[in-house]
């Protein structure tokens, strides 16, 4: 049944995504992905449309609780809500949805 198959990968994904929360979101996510020192345009604006869809999918809600309680996420997005593209604050303000 793919309805059951796709609420298992998401279980997995989820529990993989909490599981390793540190270093994916600590330590890569946000250093390299959304920081405009190392990430272009493109690279920055999907990875913030990816951490929206993470964050606001129903059994990511352990994986929301820690981002969004940590203080340099917040500074992370905060920053990126006075970028000069309308798009990367668009997409930032997204996550705080």
């Amino acid at each position: 049944n793919p309805a059951e198959l796709e609420a298992m990968m998401e279980n997995i994904a989820a529990s993989f995504l909490d599981r390793d929360y540190e270093p994916l979101f600590v330590e890569r996510f946000n250093v390299k992905l959304l920081s405009s020192q190392y990430a272009n345009y493109i690279t920055r604006r999907v990875s913030l449309q990816v951490l929206s869809t993470i964050l606001l999918t129903r059994v990511n809600y352990n994986v929301m609780v820690k981002y969004i309680s940590n203080r340099s996420n917040l500074k992370t997005i905060m920053m990126l809500l006075r970028d000069s593209s309308a798009h990367i604050t668009l997409d930032a303000f997204n996550v705080f949805k």
